[in-house]
Parts: structure tokens; sequence; C-alpha cells
């Protein structure tokens, strides 16, 4: 009844992690000579605090002799799947009496995990312990946090890689306007599966090589509750998503990336070059069209400054001409005053009475004068549109020549902005190719330090092995 709790938690938690995160997952057992397949259950109060270590070990023993030697740390041993026997021996030695079959065994342990997992919440803003939080309703925020303690249980010789993988679900009757930060929410209506990853310590291993890339070592999940009450979690650590056998394409196909961006990154350092060539070109022609304007308004300026004295001349001269018709009608015996609003009115009427008298002689000489005194009037008419767009020529040519400065000005920046980023763009060439080359060296240590790690509870120098980690929570109800 154990075993079969035991491979079908696993089973629903590998089912879950490899639906939700796609690609990764965990290779075949190969059918090699000597292989141990190792599946650690860690079952966790809902702190993350360990409360039982069950180790599932696989002894793929095919093609070998009848006894089959192991090493092993565990305790309270038992065969779980056959009546197969073993004797102890030196140093955590058991020799089982195979007869060419498989061995399925268990047992426990106490040794320190290489991947703790810390879970904390929060209730309205404020720590709270499990104890507490049972039954409360508000605000809560549930963090998860990995912690690699490979050094540690490696004796500070090396750092092991492993990515840790939770996933646990939430009912929409408790839980609602869930939020997940470093992880996902998938909502059926009825409840909602959350999902959350991260890879501790591999940010700070990789140091100044991953300084400006996001690389989670946790997540948290935050909702407003009514009875709060949550189920186990459950979480898949493993390092097998570095330990793969397709190093030698994958290698290839990354330093075909990094080819292909040198490249790209060559071009772009060709083109800053050129860009600030350009950049130049449009500083000098925008200063001559600075001062092709400035010398525009300068000359529209000194004609405007005229308009005034060649307006003022000219109404002067056309209020004399006024004048001396008004006396001169005066001395022909007609009592009128004329002005530049009644000229053409006095005197087409007074043509019209001459006429009319058969005074002809006198209506021509008047006809003559109103010709004299209309031809003016449309002379200092056109006069006063000129010095009128004069002035609107020169508020134009000060806002252009304003611009023109403006574009100057713009393009002096332009070209300082070009040659800083012309700058950027030169340290990133210099500096990209010792970050990837850092990065890529820290990854392949990664992927090495991956692949020496193969067992949890120990593993005989003639075998091959690898290992997973399954963390259960208990509820909190």
């Amino acid at each position: 009844m154990k075993k079969k709790l035991l491979k079908n938690t696993f089973s629903v938690t590998l089912a879950l992690v490899l639906a939700l995160c796609g690609n990764f997952g965990v290779t075949n057992v190969m059918a090699a000579t000597l292989t141990k397949d190792e599946t650690v259950y860690a079952i966790k109060n809902a702190s993350g605090e360990n409360q039982k270590v069950i180790v599932s070990d696989h002894l793929n023993t095919k093609d070998t002799n009848d006894k089959v030697t192991d090493s092993s740390t565990l305790k309270d041993i038992e065969n779980v799947t056959g009546y197969e026997t073993f004797t102890t021996g030196k140093d955590g030695a058991i020799v089982w009496n195979a007869k060419g079959d498989d061995i399925y065994y268990k047992g426990t342990s106490d040794k320190a995990l290489p991947v703790d997992l810390k879970i904390s919440y929060t209730l309205d803003g404020k720590t709270i312990s499990v104890e507490d939080l049972a039954g409360k309703t508000g605000k809560v925020t549930i963090k998860f946090d990995y912690i690699n303690n490979t050094k540690k249980v490696t004796d500070n010789k090396s750092f092991i890689p492993f990515v840790a993988l939770t996933a646990f679900i939430l009912d929409n009757d408790t839980f609602t306007n869930v939020e997940v930060k470093g992880g996902e929410g998938i909502n059926d209506g009825n409840r909602t599966i959350i999902t959350g990853f991260g890879l501790p310590g591999v940010k700070d291993y990789l140091g100044k090589a991953a300084e400006n890339i996001t690389i989670p070592e946790g997540f948290e999940v935050s909702a407003d509750v009514t009875d709060f009450k949550l189920g186990m979690t459950l979480t898949l650590v493993s390092n097998e998503f570095l330990n793969e056998k397709n190093e030698d394409t994958e290698n290839a196909a990354f330093t075909d990336s990094f080819k292909e961006l040198m490249e790209g990154l060559n071009t772009l350092k060709e083109s800053s070059s050129a860009l600030v060539e350009g950049a130049e070109g449009i500083k000098d022609g925008a200063a001559q069209v600075n001062a092709g304007a400035a010398q525009l308004k300068t000359g529209l300026d000194t004609l405007s400054s005229q308009n005034a004295a060649l307006v003022g001349g000219g109404e002067q001269i056309f209020a004399s001409l006024l004048l001396s018709a008004t006396n001169e009608l005066k001395n022909a015996g007609m009592n009128v005053t004329l002005t530049a609003e009644n000229y053409n009115t006095v005197l087409t009427g007074a043509i019209t009475n001459l006429t009319k008298a058969g005074m002809s002689a006198q209506a021509e000489k008047l006809k003559g004068l109103l010709t004299s005194l209309v031809g003016y009037n449309t002379f200092l008419d056109g006069l006063k549109n000129y010095t009128a767009g004069v002035s609107a020529a020169a508020a134009g040519a000060e806002n252009l020549s304003a611009g023109t400065a403006a574009l100057s000005a713009g393009s002096e920046q332009l070209l300082e902005g070009t040659k800083t980023y012309t700058d950027g763009v030169n340290l990133l060439c210099n500096t990209v190719d010792e970050k990837l080359t850092s990065l890529i060296t820290k990854i392949k240590e990664l992927k090495e330090a991956a692949g020496s790690y193969t067992n949890y509870s120990g593993i005989d120098d003639s075998m091959t092995g690898k290992v997973r980690f399954v963390y259960k929570t208990s509820e909190i109800k």
C-alpha cells in the first residue's frame, strides 16, 4: 500500500509539472548494466521543514551476475517488489542476491537535502505562523523560497545546480483575486492551479556574467482569503535540466548563435560610425541654414523698420492732394471739404450736376481731378499692403531664425548623442565577448557539476545513476 502511494504521488507530481512546464523532464532509464535510479520523497510540514525522508531506489541489473554490490546510507532498507535479500558490508556496502532481476528497495534517511524549501505566510501584511493562519480571513501572501545547500552537502567542494518546480491547487471558494509573482496561475472556474519554479544559487554562481539576467529563486502567491485552508503542495527538485546527453549539439548551436551575435554587433559598430558621419553632415547643413535664416531676418527687419515712414509719407501726400482739391473747388464756388472717405462721392456728384447744367468743361476738369485722386489712393493702399507683407515676412523670418537656431542646436545634440551611442556600441562590442565567454564557461561548469551529482543516499563506483527529489507539504486546515 505504501509503495503504491509513493508511486502514485510521484506520478501525479511529475505529470503535473511536465504538463505545465513544457519540455523539462526526467530522462528515460537507459537499458545499461548497473544503473541506479533514485527518487527521494521528503515529507514536510506546511513551512517546508522536513518531517521524514523516504528514498526509493531502482537497481537495473540486467546482464549482471547473481550478486550486485551497491552502496547506501539508508536505514530500514526494504525490498518492495520481490524477495531478493542482501547482506551488508563495510562503509555502507550492501550486496544483493539479484539473480539477474532488477531490485526495487526503499529506506529512510536523515541526511541533509541538497535543496531546502522554506514557505512563509503573511496575513494583511504581517507575518503569521501556520498554526495561527488556519481559519483566518484577509489578504494572504504565501512565499516559496528555495535554498541550494550543495556546498554544504558536498563538504564545500562544488556547487550543484538544481531546478525546483512547485505545484498546488487553490479552491476558488476560499481564494479569490489570486496573483502569482514568479509563477503561473490557471483558473478553471472552480479552482486555481498554481505553479512556480526557481534555480536557487545559480545567479550567485554565475556572478557578473549574469548580472543583467533574471534568475528566480522562488515565487509568491497572494489572494483574498475566506476561512484559510490549504491542501498539500508538491515540489520536484532535479539537476537533470542541465545533465542532458545532447551536449555537443547544444554547444554547437550556442557557438553558432554566439558567432551570429558577434557578427551583428560588428555590423552595428560599422553602422554607428556611419551614423556619426551623417550626424556631422546634418550639423554642418543646419549651421548653414541657420546663417542664411539670420541674414534673411536682418534684411527683412531693415525693410520693416521703414514701413511707418513709407505709409506716413504716402498718407501725408494724399492729405495734401485732398486739401489742394478742396481749395480749388471753393474757388469755383463749391463750399465742400474733401476727405479720404468722401472724395469719390462728392466729386462724382459734382461731375453729374455740372454735366446736367451743360458745364462740360468744368465737369471734365473734375473728372481729371477724381482720376488723379483715385489713382493715388490705389497706390497708397498698395503701399500699405506691401508694408504689412514686409512686417509679416519679418515676423516669419524671426520664427524661422529661431527654428533654424533650434535645428542647429538640435543637430549638435544629435551629433553628441550619436557619438555617445557609438561609444556605447564600441563598449558593448568590446565587453560582450568577455561577458558571454565567461557565461559560457560558467554554464559548462554547471553542466559538469550537474552530471557529477548522481545520487543522494550513496552509489557503488561500478554504477551510473541519477536522482530527483519530491517534496510534499502537509495540509493547513
